[in-house]
């Protein structure tokens, strides 16, 4: 099966540096993360990276409130919104 796929220039030159990293060609490195299987690594550790990376993981470090305001979040009391943290 061929699948085509459409990615930003960005996308593509992430895609060959994640390939080259892990030591394989970008076809090859496609269809492995494709089918879960890129370097072993869970979805979960993947996204971690990501977030890591994107700068989520953290963003509230600072806050002097960040138990409470964790806290209210988890029993539903706190609804965080676009532009809020």
């Amino acid at each position: 099966m061929t699948i085509t796929i459409e990615l930003t220039p960005e996308e593509e030159a992430r895609l060959r540096a994640q390939a080259e990293k892990a030591g394989s060609d970008i076809a090859t490195f496609a269809r492995k993360c494709l089918m879960g299987e890129s370097e072993g690594q869970t979805w979960g550790s993947r996204m971690l990276a990501q977030w890591t990376e994107e700068g989520i993981i953290g963003m509230w470090a600072e806050r002097e409130d960040i138990e409470e305001t964790c806290r209210k979040f988890r029993e539903g009391r706190l609804i965080m919104t676009e532009g809020e943290g």
